[in-house]
């Protein structure tokens, strides 16, 4: 016990989750005392404990601001791009296409891919070859619509 004795809180964390089992913490999920169901909490603790790594849930959408949406038809060629502040490094945006909400609209999810060495600040960018007659795109994140970009015929 006296090797434990620097670490009352991980021991206490554990030891909470291991009370009864565990189990009725982990089915009523009751939250802790910083907001975090105590399951979770006793996982995260037996986690570092052992040194492995919890990796951390990532928001709905995972991006703090994007702004500059542009996007252009040229020659049956459609490139859309627009700046993208990440919450983290590591990662860069990426468009794919989804339903549209109506005719005439490309529609797009904004999602992470990993990236080594990818910046905070990058640009997201979508190109494909002979598309229809578009007159709008929408980009959405999280499932809620972020940008909607009127299209540009060029050419």
């Amino acid at each position: 016990m006296g090797a434990l004795r620097g670490f009352p809180g991980a021991l206490a964390l554990l030891v909470a989750g291991c009370s009864n089992g565990g189990s009725a913490e982990l089915a009523n999920g009751a939250a802790g005392g910083n907001g975090a169901p105590a399951g979770n909490r006793a996982a995260a603790a037996a986690a570092s404990l052992d040194g492995s790594t919890v990796a951390p849930a990532l928001p709905p959408c995972p991006f703090e601001r994007t702004r500059e949406w542009i996007g252009a038809i040229e020659n049956g060629r459609l490139n859309v791009t627009g700046r993208v502040d990440l919450q983290m490094a590591g990662f860069r945006p990426t468009l794919t296409e989804r339903r549209a909400s109506g005719p005439g609209t490309i529609a797009f999810d904004l999602t992470l891919s990993p990236a080594a060495g990818a910046a905070v600040t990058d640009v997201a960018r979508y190109q494909r070859a002979g598309v229809s007659p578009y007159r709008t795109a929408e980009v959405y994140c999280g499932g809620r619509r972020i940008a909607s970009i009127r299209l540009i015929q060029v050419g």
